[in-house]
């Protein structure tokens, strides 16, 4: 509908050859779409049809129909039962696969292990192949010493004064996992945990081989902790192999409670006082609700509208603003009704008003009296375009009426715009988001659950 020559319409985004404003007018009157506040006069928003078009030339493009029925948002009402809350079921974690380790080289009873102390490397396959199984032996063992230059400082404070040896001290050749986890407790942490990783252990079996005293269990799920250091363990090699750091997503905020919501919603709807809005010259009332289908009028898109008709359209995109800012106030605050949505749309369309009245007082250097917009564009109109010579009182009064509601059509109507495309916007800032954490999650870069840890 934007930038049609169609003479019946009111706000056009196209004006520049209308021949009833001066060449040095301003630039039109924005409507509400968030654009940045005039720093001069605007002024003739409308694009009034020629005279002959006006006294009965053809239309030359059709109008596109406003909806005649029950206005509804550009796009479908999501509420909380089907917008990502954060509350509901979450996408699988994943990350960057690391190699198992190859099967156990197989070594008679009487190996003899190599004396030099080794230390784990870099990049996702460095926890691999560091055990060999000897004949006899339930389970694998360390193929040589083995010395952990990063772990955790004395991650359990139950260890103070322990006989468990430091950290620093050097694993010896022989030793399985399990009797790492039983006899080393301190280094079961920030190296180490590669190579179980690559031997395929999971936190749980780790967690059951700790001696009671080097166990956290201050959650449900103890060996959580243990579960996301092996998730930073793999984020780090990952790291360390292509040498790109993991960014984790900012947390998606959960959906206001209805309390919280009503709370929010009456603060932004309160900070303008209703007895300073300007008025409405098409409003519902409680004779004439605005979604009453019986008090429709039938518009014929497709002929010159008369002023009945453009009152009409106007009736008809003012409830579709109206629905717009429903649906931005339910899916933003999960909370209000028909009542706040109307006063949100007042404050939109007495946000118009104002920038009209201080426009009309910036040029005319006077104000305007009146508060009702048919008689302040009327105003304007009748200031800007006088009568044409030879033309009657009653065919410029009828001229300067289509022309009034014309323009206030094309008003309501960018107001109307403007409401859906705050919603959209809402709508889109969610999707990216949760497009985002997908892309994330297939990536294997989601961050681990927050757990409950002791540096």
């Amino acid at each position: 509908m934007k930038g049609s020559k169609n003479p019946n319409l009111g706000a056009q985004e196209d004006h520049s050859d209308s021949e009833y404003i001066n060449d040095d007018s301003p630039s039109p009157v924005t409507g509400a779409r968030g654009q940045p506040e005039p720093t001069h006069p605007t002024f003739g928003t409308y694009r009034p049809p020629t005279l002959g078009e006006y006294e009965g030339g053809t239309v030359r493009a059709p109008m596109a129909p406003a909806s005649t029925t029950t206005g509804q948002p550009a796009h479908p009402l999501q509420t909380l039962g089907n917008r990502g809350t954060g509350s509901g079921p979450r996408e699988p974690r994943t990350r960057a696969a690391v190699p198992p380790s190859d099967p156990h080289e197989r070594v008679p009873r009487d190996h003899r292990f190599d004396q030099g102390v080794g230390q784990i490397g870099d990049g996702v396959g460095s926890g691999r192949n560091w055990l060999i199984h000897r004949d006899r032996d339930r389970e694998p063992v360390l193929r040589a010493p083995l010395r952990i230059v990063r772990t955790k400082r004395d991650p359990i404070h139950q260890q103070n004064g322990s006989t468990y040896p430091g950290a620093d001290v050097v694993i010896p050749a022989g030793t399985t996992l399990s009797q790492v986890c039983e006899k080393y407790p301190r280094h079961v942490w920030g190296e180490m945990l590669r190579i179980f990783i690559s031997e395929r252990w999971d936190a749980r079996r780790i967690w059951e081989l700790l001696p009671p005293n080097a166990r956290n269990n201050a959650v449900n799920r103890p060996w959580n902790y243990i579960q996301a250091a092996m998730g930073r363990e793999i984020d780090l090699m990952t790291q360390e192999e292509t040498g790109v750091r993991r960014v984790p997503p900012k947390k998606k905020s959960p959906a206001p409670t209805a309390e919280e919501g009503r709370k929010a919603l009456d603060q932004e709807l309160n900070e303008v006082d209703d007895n300073d809005l300007a008025r409405e010259s098409i409003a519902s009332d409680d004779n004439h609700p605005a979604n009453d289908p019986y008090n429709r009028m039938d518009v014929k898109w497709a002929n010159r509208l008369d002023v009945p008709q453009l009152i009409e359209m106007t009736r008809q995109y003012r409830e579709l603003g109206v629905n717009a800012e429903l649906a931005r106030i339910l899916v933003t605050y999960n909370a209000g009704g028909e009542r706040d949505a109307e006063r949100a749309w007042r404050r939109r369309h007495n946000a118009w008003a104002r920038r009209f009245l201080g426009d009309f007082e910036l040029r005319f250097g006077e104000p305007l009296e009146s508060r009702e917009p048919i008689e302040m564009i009327r105003q304007l109109f009748m200031r800007l375009n006088a009568r044409m010579l030879g033309e009657t009182h009653d065919n410029y009064n009828d001229r300067v009426n289509w022309n009034v509601w014309s323009h206030y059509a094309g008003v309501v109507q960018g107001l109307q715009d403007a409401a859906e495309a705050d919603y959209r916007d809402l709508i889109r800032a969610e999707l990216e988001r949760d497009a985002a954490m997908t892309a994330e999650v297939r990536s294997g870069m989601v961050e681990e659950e927050d757990v409950n840890e002791d540096e």
